[in-house]
Parts: structure tokens; C-alpha cells; sequence
């Protein structure tokens, strides 16, 4: 057997080099596309509203004076977060049945109005005589990162933050009687002809821009909201009011 030359031994060293480093560069490849794939999103969005078992963090908030803060979920009782919007006809439909949940369970929850749409906090409260205060959510992004993108919606809070329960939408039917169930009261119900005015009031003020957009079960959403239909397509509320599919 002849004596092996220096360039044959370096022949073969080089290739199981070049076989680790292809590899590694694989590898890296592979990471950087999985990184790709779950970078998060320029704007954060949402496809449904807050879910039971959902960890709320505190929520970026500005109060009556204009003065930024927070809603945490630090205190003794259970807190009741009540969402809406001035904008929206189901919430002020609703009105009387939220007052009338709020006055009977006070002593074991502690109750919060969210608005998603900026609003005269100090007049909103002061005609629809609410017995808790109430906030605005400081920004559209805020809300979207914590699922507050339909009005109405109501949620019982742990401290710590999880969501026990929540209901969509107006006390309206199955609603109403399992909303009362789970507070043990008696409700007044919706005002009169909710269901059958929502969309009349709506269509006789066609001069005025609407600057939400409601989906099937008569929540409302504001501009930009970004929601599942009931087709499982993922749609988005544009600044006219209008849905419109996001691809």
C-alpha cells in the first residue's frame, strides 16, 4: 500500500467539515423561518371577544378628568367589567338592566364601565345615571390586546386577573335569565322593541356616518376591529361601518 500524499488526507478530512457545516447552516435556515412565522404583528388583532379562563391584564384607561390610569384587578370582591360604547344602540338598550345589576350585587362585586370610543365620560354617566364609574380605553391597540372589541360585553373578573364568565351581547332571552341566574336578581329586561328597532334607528339616520360595525348577534365593534363571521372568514370593520374580508 502506497503512502497517502498531504492533498489526499486533506481530500478527505474537508468532507466531513463541509457535512457539519451544511448542517448547521439548515439549521439556522430553519430558525430564522420559524422566527419569521411567529414574529408578532406591527397591530396586534383579535378574533372574538374576552373568553373564560383569559388572564386580564391591568387596563390602560383615561378617567373622568381626562387623566390617565389603570384598571387593575387587585381588589377583595370580584370585579364586573361592563364594556360599551355612547355609539352603540344595544348598550343603551341595555341601560336599565346593567343599572339594575349593578345596585343589586354591589356588595359582592365591584363593578367598571369601559367605553371603546372616546366619549364625554362625565355626561354619558351623568344621563344614563350608571352607579359605577367609568373609563375610556386609551387606545384601540390597548383594547384589541385584551379581546375589548365588542360592545356590549360583560365579564366577571378574579383578583389576578382571570376571566370567570362573560356574556356577549344585551341581556336579552337565554341572556337575561342566565345573567340573573348567575347573580341571583331579578332584571328589568331590554327597553322596548330593542330587537326589532336596532336596525330601523339605524337605517333612519342615514346622513350621520356610522363609526362601528355590528356582526350577527348585534354587538359593535369600532374601526379596525378584526373579528371571525359565521362563516369562520376573518373580517374587518372599516371607516365607514362596513365589514369588509381581510386576507
Amino acid at each position: 500500500m502506497g503512502k497517502q500524499t498531504a492533498s489526499e488526507a486533506g481530500h478527505f478530512v474537508a468532507w466531513p467539515s463541509l457535512l457539519v457545516l451544511g448542517i448547521l447552516a439548515c439549521s439556522l435556515i430553519l430558525n430564522v423561518a420559524l422566527g419569521w412565522r411567529l414574529r408578532p404583528s406591527a397591530r396586534p388583532k383579535s378574533v372574538g371577544g374576552i373568553e373564560v379562563g383569559f388572564i386580564m391584564p391591568a387596563i390602560p384607561v383615561i378617567d373622568v378628568d381626562g387623566r390617565k390610569t389603570e384598571v387593575r384587578f387587585d381588589s377583595e370582591h370580584p370585579t364586573v367589567l361592563y364594556l360599551l360604547s355612547p355609539q352603540c344602540i344595544w348598550c343603551s338598550r341595555n341601560e336599565a338592566n346593567i343599572r339594575a345589576l349593578a345596585l343589586a350585587s354591589s356588595e359582592r362585586y365591584r363593578f367598571v364601565g369601559v367605553s371603546t370610543q372616546p366619549t364625554d365620560i362625565k355626561a354619558y354617566r351623568r344621563e344614563s345615571q350608571m352607579p359605577f364609574p367609568i373609563f375610556v380605553i386609551s387606545s384601540h391597540e390597548e383594547a384589541v390586546l385584551r379581546h375589548l372589541v365588542g360592545t356590549p360585553q360583560t365579564a366577571v373578573i378574579l383578583a389576578g386577573g382571570r376571566v370567570a364568565a362573560t356574556w356577549s351581547g344585551a341581556y336579552e332571552s337565554t341572556n337575561q335569565r342566565v345573567v340573573e341566574d348567575y347573580f341571583h336578581v331579578k332584571l328589568p329586561g331590554l327597553a322596548p322593541d330593542l330587537a326589532n328597532t336596532a336596525q330601523t334607528a339605524l337605517a333612519s339616520t342615514p346622513a350621520k356616518p356610522r363609526t362601528f360595525c355590528l356582526d350577527d348577534k348585534g354587538l359593535s365593534y369600532s374601526k379596525g376591529a378584526t373579528i371571525r363571521d359565521k362563516n369562520n372568514q376573518t373580517i374587518t370593520c372599516n371607516l365607514d361601518g362596513q365589514w369588509s374580508s381581510t386576507h
